[in-house]
Formats: structure tokens, C-alpha cells, sequence
């Protein structure tokens, strides 16, 4: 019935749940745990040049403090690869809409970033959509870095899958970070043929990501739901719509006149690093502060602690890429996120020319002493 469903939502687009692909080659069952990383990275790549421009729209349900289901909105994402020999980079554009909230940003090229924002911020949760469906496995491993390795892990965060893994410091690579004994780490669980991903749990901002309804385009996987826990508690969950091509020229990739124009930085080879700047230092350059309000749930467990952000200072002096770096509690760290994503610095310049940086924000939550 599925099939049927999304069959009528993407005219001219193949898409089939993973297990009724018709006599599909069984892929070899993998063990180790570095080996099924890099063996479902290929299947999560959705920065491939090879891909045709595609759309993908979905609708989200926020949750309130208590579990019932509060504001309903709607995420969309297009994306074309423009990648050649010269440059290395993709254009896309992405939006949310709910009530009470509207952002739009349109990534274009050589780092340049257009957006429009309406309305309250958005919430941790519902930011984290666009990871969660287009780059829901560790980056770094598509790159096949040495600071980091794969253990397996127990199968806990909600799946009955056991193939779960964590990723600890290599202790053998110079780079990798030294973690006190019992640190919390990231866990990801993966399907017995360890390519779909099920589940994941993420210790920085301890939020827990369910993967059901797996569905194929263009050789990639696509969850058609995901849903987002702290715990027991439901926070969001989301359903796509619709995943269909589209054309290099959709009028979407073309940014809105009222847009504001910005720029953010360029990953990639042939670009200068970005600057970063001290927390100290970015502290002087701030122009607007807005506090965190103290979210009541955290007050009534009475949580408290430090709330690490990153955050990228575009050449606007607004934040971008905002990371939740650590977290004592997901409700802190969504304060936190909602607060800094008001802020507005002073632009950093170098030679004369506004530059993009990376800095540290830290946010103490603190009870008041009886």
C-alpha cells in the first residue's frame, strides 16, 4: 500500500520500499562495525553528482512539554549539484512554514547565502530536519577520516536491530579528542544487512531519531518518517510527501528580491579555511543578545548546567549553522538554539572585505538557590 501511495505522490519517479525491490542482489552481511559505515554512506550521499535535481516536501507535527501535539508545518528542500572541476559546491534551497514561523534560505554559489525569516525562530527540532533526512550518518566518514573509530555497540536506543554502533577517539591517530571514561557517544543503528539506517542517538543534545518507512530514488534511501524523542518524550515527527525531479532552471533555486544576502563560507578543496574566532573575542562584536528563557520542564526536573553552541557569523553578523556542541538536556539545548539564533554581531573583516567565522557560544543554566 505504500508503494501505491508514494506511486501517486512522484509521477515519473521510481521509489520502492527497500525490502519489496524486485529480485534485488542480497548484499553481503557485515560485521565490522567500520566496514558498515562506509558501506551505507554510499546510500546516504545525497550531495552525489550523479543525482538528477530533485524536491523533496514533507509535514511536520511539533509536540508540547506534555506530549500533545501542538503546531503542524512544513519542510521542503530542492537541490541541484553544480559541482565540476573548477568548483565544488551544490545549490539548494530549503524552507520551513508553520504558524507563527517562516524561513526560507537559498545556498548559492561561491558561499553566497540568501534568506528570509518571518516570525518566532524556529525550535532545535524542527531545524534538525534537515540533517535528519538529508545527512543523517557522520560526514566524516564519507571522507574516511582517521580520528575517529566504529565499535559496536548495544542495541538501546530503540531498535530491534542489532547492529549498533558507536563512535569513539581512535586512540592510535594524533587528532583524535582524549574523552573522559563513560562519556556519552554517538549510536547508530542499522538494518541486519547494515545499509538502512533505523535509528540514532545523539549524546550532544540527547535526542533519539527513529527511521521508519524506507523508501529508494535514484539509488539513495529515504526515510518517509522520522520521528524525534528525549527519552520516552516525543518532540516532532515527520512524514514526506513527495520526492520528485525537477529542472536545473525550477524557478526555486532563484532567490527572492526582499532576500537577505549574505556569506556563510565554502567547504570544499581550492577554498581558504574559515576564520575562527575566540568566545571571547566574538563576545565584544555582539550587537543584539537575546536571553534564553528557562524551559519549565528542565525547571521542574530541576536541570541545570552549560550549553555549548557553534555557530557560524555570517558577513550579515547573523548566526548560521547553529551545532549544539553540548548539552546537559534537550529542552536547554533547544532555549539555547532559539536564543542565539536572534543574535546579530558586528561583521568581522579582513582587509577590508567582510569575512564568514566560526565561534563558540556557551549558555549557563543555572537554578535559583532556595
Amino acid at each position: 500500500m505504500r508503494i501505491n501511495l508514494f506511486a501517486l505522490l512522484l509521477p515519473g519517479v521510481v521509489l520502492s520500499v527497500l525490502a519489496q525491490t524486485p529480485n534485488p542482489a542480497p548484499p553481503p552481511l557485515l560485521k565490522d562495525p567500520r566496514a558498515i559505515f562506509d558501506a551505507a554512506a554510499p546510500y546516504y550521499d545525497f550531495t552525489d553528482p550523479a543525482l538528477k535535481p530533485w524536491h523533496l516536501k514533507a509535514a511536520y507535527q511539533l509536540y508540547d512539554e506534555n506530549g500533545n501535539p501542538s503546531k503542524k508545518g512544513v519542510f521542503e528542500y530542492w537541490w541541484e549539484s553544480t559541482k565540476t572541476q573548477l568548483a565544488n559546491f551544490d545549490k539548494y534551497r530549503i524552507s520551513w512554514s508553520r504558524q507563527g514561523a517562516k524561513y526560507i534560505g537559498w545556498y548559492l554559489e561561491n558561499g553566497e547565502y540568501a534568506y528570509e525569516s518571518v516570525g518566532e525562530p524556529l525550535n532545535l527540532f524542527e531545524y534538525k530536519l534537515q540533517p535528519l533526512l538529508l545527512a543523517p550518518l557522520p560526514v566524516f566518514f564519507y571522507g574516511h577520516l582517521r580520528d575517529v573509530q566504529a565499535v559496536v555497540a548495544d542495541a538501546s536506543v530503540g531498535t530491534k536491530s542489532g547492529l549498533c554502533i558507536n563512535l569513539v577517539p581512535n586512540p592510535f591517530h594524533e587528532a583524535a579528542p582524549k574523552l573522559p571514561p563513560k562519556v556519552a557517544l554517538p549510536i547508530y543503528c542499522f538494518d541486519e544487512n547494515g545499509r538502512a539506517l533505523l535509528s540514532s542517538y545523539s549524546p550532544y543534545d540527547h535526542l533519539l531519531t527513529r527511521f521508519d518507512g524506507i523508501v529508494q530514488t535514484q539509488g539513495k534511501y529515504f526515510s518517509s518518517q522520522i520521528s524525534i524523542f528525549d527519552g520516552e518524550h516525543k518532540l516532532l515527527t515527520a512524514k514526506v510527501q513527495s520526492i520528485d525531479t525537477i529542472g536545473a532552471s525550477d524557478p526555486a533555486f532563484v532567490p527572492d528580491t526582499a532576500a537577505t544576502r549574505t556569506r556563510v563560507g565554502v567547504a570544499g578543496e581550492g577554498y581558504p579555511q574559515m576564520f575562527n574566532l575566540s568566545r571571547e573575542f566574538a563576545a565584544t562584536r555582539l550587537l543584539r543578545k537575546v536571553a534564553p528563557i528557562y524551559p519549565a520542564e528542565a525547571e521542574l526536573k530541576q536541570i541545570q548546567g552549560t550549553v555549548v553552541l557553534g555557530i557560524t557569523i555570517g558577513t550579515d553578523g547573523r548566526t548560521h549553522y547553529i551545532r549544539v556542541l553540548s548539552s546537559p538536556d534537550a529542552n536547554l539545548a533547544d532555549a539555547a538554539f532559539r536564543a542565539v539564533s536572534q543574535w546579530e554581531y558586528k561583521p568581522y573583516v579582513v582587509g577590508g572585505r567582510k569575512e564568514p567565522v566560526d565561534t563558540v557560544v556557551n549558555f549557563v543554566f543555572k537554578l535559583p538557590e532556595l
